[in-house]
């Protein structure tokens, strides 16, 4: 069983416009609002590749119901959708297409509380303890207002505690944090490596050196997304690099999570590291060439 935990999902909103100009009125030519969030993206794609999978994660008390129907309702929704609530509502994160350029903007979203932590960390775990068989925990996702990166490691070390193999998708935790629970698998992408290990402005093989020491240094799977440049999935004994696919780009948002999800699909059924890699890269360029 997968289990994808999000501690900060979002309403993605995307607007497309077919300019953004100062000091006047931008009309918006299409727009769609969503459940998502990486969470719930990479879950989504775990469903679509035949994966069964459980979302687990934090959601704002005033629009909870609203996203976890929505979540619910969505083409390859996760068999089971467990949210406990914190304080305020779901964030929004808008996403502006503007002629053939992506602008992101995150919104802060709900508050989130000690014990709001504890009342996730302890759905998780019981739920953990129902199922039989190999267990792997994705935690994705930025972290919301109150929780702290040590909040959020101890989250994936009790995980890891309670027999699970750990995936990572996140820049919250430090270097040094990341080590500490020794995740079977990490997914940054150029810009949260280089953050990761302090790097600034690093070149391709700047960020394959990084990510070679962390798998030295005991992280299981380095799998570094790098967009049209493909990715790069390094372990300890091995280094697979994967040119993107040829593809017209139209929408990134998620492709990262899809990414993720191909990866650990191929992983659940046994396959070696390239074949793993070669999915996830698959997945990826799928995911940035579909317009939702």
């Amino acid at each position: 069983m997968i289990y994808v935990c999000g501690v900060s999902p979002a309403f993605d909103l995307t607007l497309e416009l077919d300019s953004l100009d100062d000091d006047r009125v931008n009309r918006v030519r299409n727009e769609r609002r969503i459940a998502a969030g990486k969470a719930l993206n990479a879950a989504r794609e775990l469903t679509r590749l035949g994966q069964s999978c459980v979302l687990f994660g934090l959601a704002g008390r005033e629009s909870w119901e609203e996203y976890t129907n929505g979540a619910a309702s969505l083409p390859n929704a996760p068999e089971e959708i467990s949210l406990a609530m914190t304080d305020g509502a779901v964030r929004e994160n808008l996403t502006l297409l503007v002629g053939g350029k992506t602008i992101k903007i995150n919104r802060k979203g709900a508050v989130c509380a000690k014990e709001h932590i504890a009342v996730l960390k302890k759905m998780l775990l019981e739920r953990m303890a129902a199922d039989e068989g190999e267990r792997i925990v994705i935690f994705t996702g930025s972290m919301p207002e109150g929780m702290t990166s040590d909040d959020y490691a101890d989250l994936m070390q009790a995980a890891g505690d309670a027999g699970a193999r750990i995936a990572v998708d996140t820049a919250a935790l430090s270097r040094e944090q990341l080590l500490d629970v020794s995740p079977w698998l990490i997914k940054p992408n150029e810009h949260e490596l280089a953050h990761i290990c302090g790097l600034s402005d690093p070149d391709d093989e700047q960020l394959l050196r990084a990510a070679r020491q962390l798998a030295d240094d005991g992280i299981g799977i380095v799998l570094l997304t790098l967009g049209s440049r493909g990715l790069i999935c390094v372990t300890k004994d091995e280094t697979v690099r994967v040119p993107a696919e040829p593809i017209k780009a139209v929408n990134t948002v998620g492709a990262g999570d899809c990414a993720l999800a191909g990866f650990v699909a191929a992983a659940v059924q046994g396959k070696p590291v390239r074949q793993c890699a070669q999915q996830a890269a698959h997945c990826g360029s799928r995911a940035a060439a579909l317009p939702d």
